[in-house]
């Protein structure tokens, strides 16, 4: 997809990016790249260390220790180094160190991080200085968004909390998906349906898969096997017909 005019494009086996008419301004010579976030882009060329490289293609910098980097988020990209995770800002200076098991990029201005604990996986939340701010006790979370992250203290049963780590919604559902333009869809048993912020249900468990977020006042769904898009209300604006669909 493209971002501010600029795309991911390969040629045989090296990556390079393109403009809006299919021109490369960064010729491929990668053997790996990412997508542009925050003006930069990760790069590994043939034989070579993580780089980050600006829009023009120049170096920013070099990451000769890395095993594995990711796209900015809040300012910060997450990095593992001798098998374990931290984070670097835009200059490619460690802000937190690598200390973390696993992690998810910050949203919000707070990133997931587990911490193995007799080799059980437990999930907390750190700010962009390192702080922990929520505490490894979650047996799995998604990132925030809007002030809510879904989390489960068992793995199986999922609610939303806040950002102090407190649940808003209990757990009661077997998945959930992040809030947006305060809609989440939420699965229980096999079928899926919508909740607001108060964690009311405002669209019966029907659907076989919800593909949210609301966009466009329209959410992807899928029923007997077909995709549609219904409103807020539950009501389909363009009925179950398409073998896949995303949203608007």
């Amino acid at each position: 997809y493209f971002l501010d005019g600029i795309a991911l494009a390969s040629t045989g086996d090296k990556y390079g990016f393109i403009d809006e008419h299919g021109t490369y301004i960064i010729n491929p010579q990668y053997k790996y790249a990412s997508n542009f976030s925050e003006g930069l882009a990760c790069v590994v060329p043939e034989n070579g260390k993580i780089k980050y490289i600006d829009k023009t293609g120049q170096l920013k910098f070099e990451l000769p220790n890395a095993e594995i980097a990711g796209d900015f988020h809040n300012g910060l990209a997450k990095v593992k180094i001798k098998d374990k995770w931290g984070f670097i800002d835009i200059t490619g200076k460690n802000i937190i160190e690598p200390q973390f098991d696993k992690v998810i990029d910050f949203t919000d201005e707070y990133a997931a991080i587990m911490m193995l604990k007799d080799n059980n996986e437990l999930w907390g939340f750190i700010d962009k200085t390192g702080k922990i701010i929520i505490n490894s006790q979650f047996k799995a979370v998604k990132p925030f968004k809007a002030g809510f992250a879904v989390a489960s203290t068992d793995g199986k049963q999922y609610g939303f909390i806040d950002k102090t780590g407190k649940y808003t919604i209990n757990p009661q559902f077997e998945d959930a998906s992040d809030f947006f333009n305060n809609i989440a869809a939420i699965k229980q048993g096999n079928n899926w349906g919508l909740i607001n912020k108060e964690g009311k249900i405002i669209v019966n468990p029907q659907f076989s898969y919800v593909e949210g977020p609301l966009s466009n006042n329209l959410i992807a769904v899928k029923s007997d096997a077909k995709w549609g898009y219904i409103n807020a209300d539950g009501k389909y604006e363009i009925n179950p017909q398409f073998d896949s669909a995303t949203n608007f």
